[in-house]
């Protein structure tokens, strides 16, 4: 993991006795032989994790770990402060340090200090200016090629593997494209004309054809009944006129609205009349009128 930035050369504050600012791999095994037991975490960022030397963002990478990794940890130092969150995690095998900003654990690791061992090492000193760099040795003389190792047995054929689930089918490919009409044939050649048949008897009369239409209807209506709120009110009743027959009816609600619930909606033959009961749920009084749908009697 990289700052994207130089960091000026100073020296480090480290709490709990940081026991190895150097980060020489040789000390990072001594200080992670020390601990009992190990804590398991999870690099929890969307990129990789490096492992460095010492529990400072200035050390050398000496490794890396993916997204979602598993680290094995042995303690923790406070040490350089990563996205605000200064603590470091010492891998147990003594590889390097981590920084704890991007590693989730589900318990807590202890501090390295709480292991004793040759007695906590003093904070970092500052880093020394660069040496000069040394002349270039000459290249050593190339050794003598080894003889070529003896091929090893085959290994035996591994166990077959578990078939695996049948893929879910596909779906169905397009239509094709109609192909084209075939060339007609040719047409066969007219017959000669059949010699006239005898003439046949003279058929039965006819039935008698369906009766025509029915006549116009008509509609006879109540007088409009005015229905007071949270009211009810019986047999409103149309009444065909005379010379016609009642064949159907029915009821309306001039405010066209819900608040008026029919109750009964019924004909009386004999009387040639259609009768209405409603209810009124509304906050208001509400205007009703039953219909009758009458039709000529010489057309019933």
């Amino acid at each position: 993991m990289s700052l994207g930035m130089t960091l000026a050369l100073c020296p480090m504050s480290v709490a709990h006795g940081a026991p190895n600012p150097t980060g020489t791999q040789a000390s990072n095994r001594v200080l992670a032989g020390r601990v009992l037991a190990a804590v398991s975490g999870t690099v929890i960022s969307r990129t990789s994790q490096n492992i460095r030397s010492g529990p400072t963002t200035r050390s050398a990478i000496v490794g890396s770990v993916p997204s979602g990794g598993h680290v094995s940890i042995a303690c923790k130092v406070s040490g350089r402060n990563v996205d605000g969150n200064s603590l470091w995690y010492l891998l147990s095998n003594g590889s390097g340090w981590m920084s704890a900003r991007y590693i989730s654990t589900q318990t807590t690791v202890p501090f390295c200090d709480d292991y004793p061992g040759t007695g906590a090492t003093g904070p970092m000193g500052p880093t020394g200016p660069m040496g000069p760099t040394g002349p270039k040795g000459a290249s050593g003389v190339d050794g003598v090629d080894g003889a070529t190792g003896a091929t090893g047995l085959q290994g035996p054929t591994g166990a077959a593997g578990i078939n695996g689930l049948d893929g879910a089918t596909g779906p169905t490919g397009p239509t094709g494209a109609t192909g084209a009409t075939g060339v007609a044939g040719v047409d066969g050649a007219t017959g000669a004309n059949g010699a006239d048949g005898v003439d046949g008897a003279t058929g039965p009369t006819g039935a008698t054809g369906p009766a025509g239409p029915v006549g116009p209807s008509q509609t006879a209506t109540s007088t409009a009944t005015l229905i007071p709120a949270g009211g009810s009110i019986e047999n409103i009743i149309a009444t065909c006129p005379a010379g016609t027959v009642l064949t159907g009816g029915g009821a309306v609600n001039q405010l066209q609205n819900d608040e008026i619930h029919w109750t009964a909606s019924y004909p009386d033959t004999p009387t040639n009349t259609w009768h209405v009961s409603a209810y009124n749920s509304g906050a208001g009084p509400q205007t009703v009128q039953s219909y009758a749908v009458c039709i000529p009697a010489s057309s019933a």
